[in-house]
């Protein structure tokens, strides 16, 4: 995979996942160990980062 295949991955993760809201995202798109190093609290785990999405969903309900 090249690093421009990578980048256009991580553009629509962030753009289905974050703004656009769409949990099913994640279970497509990222592995099922992944590991949120940026959310050092977070286990890893396709749950546990869509559980972390919606906590900071509920924190900030008017961002996008």
């Amino acid at each position: 995979m090249s690093i421009e295949d990578n980048k256009a991955i991580a553009r629509r993760f962030i753009e289905e996942v974050f703004v656009r809201r769409d949990q099913g995202a994640v279970d497509e798109l990222a592995a099922p160990d992944f590991t949120p190093h940026s959310w050092a609290t977070v286990e890893p785990g396709r749950e546990a980062l869509k559980a972390a999405v919606e906590r900071s969903r509920r924190a900030c309900p008017r961002s996008r």
